[in-house]
């Protein structure tokens, strides 16, 4: 079974997504397409009352996005703000309902309010992760910090990076 820490990371930390799901990938095969449906998956979490920020990435077109539950911990309120493509011509604000907090392992489900789809990542698994794999980290890790000064929000930040080491635990992740 996967374990739900590494699963927020993995889906925070976004390994390149294919349509048959999780693959390794070479340097060569960083296409912009993929890296577009990320961005577009991954939206700025903003927290009521100008109580910070994080990131969190849509799992599924209903409106179903994953953040981690220390990012929403401190609301105190159900609802928070997610931006999507934050800092683009194209920048949607939506409401999104904490549906699921799980304190012990980090995560919290968050549901967009209303019917429309949105681009949603595939879930991997972390039997297909070996060391050196290359891995493209998207989200907001400064908050609105990096915005620029004509706009509300800042635009995405997209890193590239490997996996160093899987350290394991009883058999899991």
């Amino acid at each position: 079974m996967m374990n739900h820490r590494y699963l927020v990371w993995w889906m925070l930390s976004v390994a390149l997504v294919s349509a048959s799901g999780v693959r390794l990938i070479s340097a060569q095969e960083i296409r912009p397409e993929v890296i577009r449906k990320a961005k577009q998956a991954t939206a700025l979490v903003v927290l009521p009352s100008a109580q910070g920020f994080g990131s969190a990435v849509c799992i599924d077109a209903s409106g179903y996005f994953l953040t981690n539950e220390h990012v929403v911990r401190s609301t105190g309120e159900s609802a928070v703000t997610l931006v999507l493509s934050a800092g683009e011509d194209d920048q949607q604000v939506v409401q999104a309902e904490v549906v699921r907090r799980d304190k012990e392992d980090d995560l919290a489900l968050l549901k967009v309010k209303g019917e429309k789809k949105y681009s949603a990542l595939e879930l991997g698994l972390d039997t297909e992760l070996v060391e050196t794999q290359q891995l493209i980290a998207f989200g907001y890790p400064f908050g609105t910090a990096l915005k620029a000064k004509e706009k509300e929000y800042p635009s995405i930040s997209v890193n590239v990076g490997r996996i160093t080491a899987l350290r394991r635990s009883n058999g899991k992740l």
